[in-house]
């Protein structure tokens, strides 16, 4: 990411079933960096549960359920940028 915007290294973009799911997974990823003592920025979304941003400096996480992000297509509007399969 970093020749394409300055804010950040890496892009996380993944999708859950359900609100809950999402949110669930959020709070698993926060807990696993506050025991790496990763700082985390800031988190954005977590009321409304549909999209959620969790920014780490390095890498910012985006978390969606499944229809948003067809509908935003992140993957798409990145698209210049290299693609790293977990």
């Amino acid at each position: 990411m970093r020749k394409l915007c300055n804010f950040t290294e890496y892009f996380v973009i993944a999708s859950g079933e359900s609100t809950v799911q999402i949110k669930a997974i959020l709070n698993e990823i926060i807990k696993s960096l506050k025991k790496k003592k990763v700082k985390i920025n800031h988190t954005e979304g977590r009321e409304g549960g549909r999209w959620m941003i969790l920014d780490a400096g390095h890498f910012v996480v985006h978390l969606f359920v499944k229809e948003l992000r067809e509908f935003y297509n992140l993957e798409l509007l990145w698209a210049d940028a290299p693609k790293q399969k977990l």
